[in-house]
């Protein structure tokens, strides 16, 4: 009987496939991604790297993977970042313009 996939695994797949198509920080992204996906902070994928993942988690880990590695961004996936330890995510409805002030 074969060993479940565990976070830690499709983590280090992740790694690889961005690592090949060129990602500069493709540990970093692959952490974040699956943080993500899973629906967890990066304590919470940490404390669970060797617990078996979901196999709807799996099939949506592999998905997205998939686009970033052929350079797409899926527009349901905002673009996440890391900043100090926390992570803050970027979505559509922020707002780009910067009010004019007046003096």
């Amino acid at each position: 009987m074969s060993k479940p996939i565990s976070f830690a695994d499709i983590q280090r797949q992740m790694t690889h496939i961005l690592r090949d198509a060129g990602g500069e920080t493709a540990a970093l992204d692959a952490r974040l991604l699956l943080a993500h996906i899973a629906d967890m902070s990066d304590t919470q994928l940490a404390l669970n790297a060797e617990a078996p993942i979901p196999p709807r988690l799996e099939g949506a880990a592999q998905k997205v993977i998939a686009l970033r590695a052929a350079g797409n961004r899926s527009p349901k996936l905002p673009a996440i970042r890391n900043f100090g330890g926390d992570g803050f995510k970027l979505v559509k409805r922020c707002s780009t313009r910067v009010p004019k002030v007046r003096h």
